[in-house]
């Protein structure tokens, strides 16, 4: 049979029939590419009229095709990366744009109790219906399931913009991080598709620092809007994106898409949706529990005590229908037989719980303690933006260099425990050097650690596991930044009412009903530099509660395979190989596969 020459240009999306597909993730490849070759030699027999030699040369070359799909080069490849970029972007300014906005929100809707909805109804979102993007992902394709997730987060984004009190506001945070769930996921869910294993430590380090630069322009922005205009255009100028994002996702974003061999019925029916549900359930449930319980119910009310055993008896609910949808379940129980991913699961609550209660307490800090505007707070927080950014980045070149990622786990959450035991130390009256230096050292264990559960993840993840597994262990990372921020801000809010109740003279319920920090502003003032240094006091309780998060994600990385490390070089190799063989094409036949429109 005549050999097929496939322009260059043309090397995405080629199958080869009746050979099985080994796309290039493995850590090191288990056999040669000729010992397929080998097995069909021997099945026929040593009579076959097929020529040994031949066939390896098309199983090489039909392989190296197939490798071709899986990563996409050129303009194609720069306009996917662009589109990955600009929405983690996005995402990334919208989380902290609202950090400094939040006290302002507050003080408009006097809603002080609701300030920990305000970051936990986005991360409950964005959390609970990750496993179930991942889900969509793999049975719909990328492209228009992430062209979804950005039309939804752009939706809460107006919503929040319009708001006219705080439960809207926090329906409308709800629906955002909905969005988020699927565009964030679907970002990093891209990079394993069209990247190779060796770069993909570098690119997905990247992505984090684009997470950075978001975050640290965010409180800027934020603070600069909310105190020259208002804290509504923070959301308003996520609307001026649409007409630049949309187009290049419908006419640039070209991803292979995983053939279906059932009707696009049978596959909405094989979701899990009963196992998301409880996910959002159970997580109502303690987030509740976190909001209520010593603030407006007693933690013996009888309120509190059901909303405790709900959660446990959600929990079971879910756990048994995992273990009865098996394969189909939101989270199969089979993927964290690895440990790389259950230890990196924990691990990666443990380090999103740390950094999401210091990104939103931090501004709390400065504007109620220290009596900073909101743009002067979102200064005040750069050296933790930019300490996250340098050693992210700076991680991801080391791991993408060298393979070993174990050792900077233990060196990262090491520094979060240090660096937020050192937040403790905040005083009313720290100076500019001391608050500037520890909050660089409270985010460089944050970043250094932040993307590396998921680039080991992935390089034990099978591929066909790559949707559901990527989205897996970033639920776990929003997860605890879901139930961290609401559990610091019941700690905050439990002890500033103790602190408070020990001051002569002073109404914890009137300053409780304020905003975050317009308790400074109607606070008497022989009375506020006590009920501020209540104030501090109760948040060197969120700091403290940190530290422990910090220490238990130290000892979990013990959890995952110490040994295991990207073997950088085999998969430079495997690249090389591929660009050779892609240079004396080989003989067989071979059929174009469909790409998403």
């Amino acid at each position: 049979m005549g050999s097929i020459q496939i322009p260059e240009a043309e090397h995405e999306a080629v199958i080869v029939p009746s050979i099985p597909a080994t796309p290039a993730v493995a850590l090191v490849p288990d056999t040669p590419a000729g010992t397929l070759c080998d097995g069909q030699d021997t099945a026929m027999g040593k009579d076959s009229s097929i020529d040994h030699h031949a066939a390896e040369k098309t199983t090489t070359a039909a392989a190296a095709a197939e490798d071709d799909a899986e990563y996409p080069r050129g303009v194609r490849f720069i306009l996917i990366m662009l589109v990955v970029a600009f929405d983690v972007f996005l995402v990334a300014l919208d989380q902290t744009i609202v950090s400094t906005a939040v006290p302002q929100v507050t003080n408009e809707f006097n809603s002080f109790s609701d300030v920990g909805w305000y970051g936990s109804a986005y991360l409950l979102t964005s959390t609970a219906f990750q496993p179930l993007f991942g889900r969509l992902y793999a049975s719909f394709g990328v492209k228009w399931i992430y062209l979804l997730a950005f039309c939804i987060f752009e939706l809460g984004s107006l919503l929040c913009a319009v708001a006219t009190s705080s439960p809207m506001f926090i329906v409308a945070r709800a629906i955002a991080g909905l969005g988020m769930a699927g565009g964030y996921s679907g970002c990093l869910i891209i990079i394993n598709l069209v990247a190779p294993l060796h770069v993909r430590p570098l690119l997905t380090s990247l992505v984090g620092v684009i997470y950075g630069i978001g975050g640290t322009i965010g409180p800027i922005i934020g603070g600069a809007l909310t105190s020259e205009a208002t804290w509504r255009w923070c959301f308003y100028l996520n609307l001026f994106c649409i007409p630049v994002v949309v187009p290049v996702i419908v006419f640039f974003l070209k991803v292979k898409h995983r053939p279906q061999t059932t009707s696009l019925t049978a596959r909405l029916l094989a979701i899990d949706w009963l196992g998301t549900a409880l996910i959002l359930c159970s997580l109502i449930c303690i987030l509740l529990v976190f909001q209520w319980g010593g603030i407006k119910y007693a933690w013996s009310d009888s309120r509190i005590i059901g909303l405790i055993v709900g959660f446990f008896a959600i929990a079971v609910a879910f756990a048994v229908d995992q273990w009865y949808m098996v394969d189909r379940a939101t989270t199969p129980f089979r993927i964290f037989k690895q440990r790389t991913i259950l230890g990196g699961s924990i691990v990666n609550f443990m380090v999103g719980a740390t950094y999401f209660a210091e990104l939103y307490f931090l501004p709390i800090y400065f504007q109620s303690i220290k009596g900073d505007s909101a743009i002067r707070s979102g200064v005040a927080t750069l050296s933790f933006i930019i300490s996250v950014i340098f050693s992210v980045s700076m991680t991801g070149g080391l791991v993408n260099k060298f393979g070993h990622y174990i050792p900077f786990l233990f060196i990262g959450t090491a520094l979060m425990t240090i660096g937020a035991g050192t937040l403790y130390t905040l005083q009313p009256d720290t100076g500019l050097s001391q608050w500037v230096g520890l909050q660089f050292l409270a985010g460089f264990g944050p970043g250094m650690t932040f993307m590396l559960p998921f680039i080991a993840s992935t390089a034990v993840l099978a591929p066909a596991d790559i949707e559901l597994g990527s989205a897996v262990v970033i639920f776990w990372q929003t997860c605890g930044g879901a139930i961290a921020v609401s559990l610091a801000q019941s700690i905050f809010q439990n002890k500033f009412s103790l602190y408070l109740s020990g001051i002569p003279g002073i109404d914890p319920a009137a300053i409780l009903s304020k905003g975050v920090s317009a308790f400074r502003e109607t606070t008497p003032p022989e009375f506020l530099p006590a009920v501020v240094a209540a104030a501090n006091q109760a948040l060197g309780k969120v700091w403290l509660a940190i530290v422990v998060l910090g220490g238990v994600s130290f000892f979990s990385v013990f959890l995952m395979e110490l040994d295991r490390k990207i073997d950088v070089e085999a998969s430079k190799q495997g690249e090389v190989d591929k660009k050779a063989n892609r240079s004396a094409p080989g003989e067989g036949d071979v059929e174009r596969a469909s790409t998403e429109p």
